[in-house]
């Protein structure tokens, strides 16, 4: 009896594995470009995350702008352990240009910016921001108040501690500002003046006339004697900050620089907020009449521009910027995700602003951003994004 055996030809083997050759090779492709469509929006993700924690402190800074500042200083004003009449402030180059220690008595601007910056640490043609209050630094103390009233023959009355949220309950020897608040109905109406600072809350004395509070702010912990009767915050795009190795050269990160109360340097404060920022516009909201609605725009409010027609003194004071500035906008271009070299970004210049209020006053606010001539190679390799952030201000 024959026995016949089967199997495979040689050329049937061949045949099979060039044809799971070919399977291997489009899976392959297939599940490396959705690997690579996986990073690449994982990329994006994480810059979107970013982007929200670390604008949302942000807008809250701006929010809080002008909290807790003095309107007028006194003559004779002489915090304990400085020399100066009235405060020091910062002493870091880039900080100084917006500094209101020049002249004696005079009171701090609430929110001050400079336009296309071109000094080393900042990333060309960026703006710069600066924002006083006291609750814009790093410690417990300074979102700490209390108030001081004395009615005679009713002795002083301090806040009530220990009562939920004792996190704005002072500590006896936090280091605090105190202040003289007139209410409108009183005889010399809206008026904050400076009545001490560099003191603890046991050195805050309550006034003797029953038309006046004295508001107590806390500004910083016990152990550095307080330079300025509040605290500041400086936003700007650093080009010496640390960035990850997916951000396009020519970009750098936008951080939060909080000025030292110990020597008014940046040393130790400054930290990130959004890492490959290639721009940062900011322009303000002019309301001349106080009638609610906006009458125009400056792109700063020390040189302007502002819009044709406005009738405005620059640069503006401190009293000018409570009573003027009613919004802040604030816009960001930033890379979205890593390099793609699979994309290709067909805008340039892109418009670092808002189109609909250029069109409305007739001129440029913020910055049309051209890529090639602020040198961002293979700057179409990339995703941006223009994160806008607009915040109404109430600063009287």
């Amino acid at each position: 009896m024959t026995r016949h055996k089967t199997g495979f030809t040689l050329i049937e083997l061949l045949i099979v594995i060039a044809l799971m050759g070919f399977v291997l090779a489009v899976t392959g492709q297939m599940a490396m470009g959705m690997l690579r469509t996986y990073k690449q929006q994982s990329k994006a993700a994480e810059s979107n995350i970013e982007g929200i924690l670390g604008l949302e402190m942000m807008r809250r800074d701006i929010s809080s702008a002008g909290y807790g500042l003095p309107w007028e200083i006194p003559d004779g004003m002489t915090p304990v352990g400085f020399p100066a009449l009235w405060y020091l402030e910062a002493t870091d180059a880039l900080a100084t240009p917006y500094n209101d220690d020049v002249l004696p008595n005079t009171p701090p601007r609430a929110i001050v910016s400079g336009d296309n910056i071109g000094m080393a640490g900042i990333v060309p043609g960026s703006d710069y921001l600066a924002i006083k209050a006291v609750n814009v630094a790093r410690n417990n103390t300074c979102i700490r108040w209390t108030y001081l009233l004395n009615f005679p023959p009713q002795p002083v009355q301090l806040q009530v501690w220990g009562v939920p949220p004792t996190e704005t309950d002072l500590a006896p020897n936090d280091l605090v500002s105190i202040m003289a608040f007139f209410a409108p109905g009183s005889s010399v109406p809206n008026r904050r003046i400076l009545a001490n600072y560099n003191v603890t809350p046991a050195g805050a004395l309550g006034s003797a006339s029953p038309e006046e509070a004295r508001l107590v702010y806390g500004i910083g912990p016990a152990g550095t004697p307080l330079r300025m009767p509040f605290n500041r915050a400086d936003y700007y795009v650093s080009t010496t900050m640390f960035s990850p190795g997916r951000c396009a050269p020519g970009t750098g990160t936008l951080v939060k620089a909080v000025v030292n109360q110990a020597d008014g340097s940046f040393n130790g404060t400054i930290s990130p907020v959004l890492d490959c920022v290639a721009d940062m516009q900011v322009f303000f909201g002019i309301d001349v009449d106080n009638n609610g609605t906006l009458d125009g725009y400056c792109q700063s409010l020390i040189f302007g521009p502002c819009s044709v027609g406005l009738p405005i003194p620059l640069p503006l004071t401190a009293e000018n910027i409570r009573t003027l500035v009613k919004e802040v906008r604030v816009y960001i271009l930033a890379q979205e995700g890593a390099r793609d070299t699979n994309y290709n970004n067909p805008i340039n210049p892109l418009l670092v602003g808002d189109p609909a209020i250029n069109a409305t006053f007739g001129m440029l606010f913020g910055r049309n951003f051209n890529f090639a001539v602020a040198g961002i190679p293979n700057w179409e390799s990339y995703r941006w994004k223009v994160y806008t952030m607009v915040t109404q201000l109430n600063l009287r």
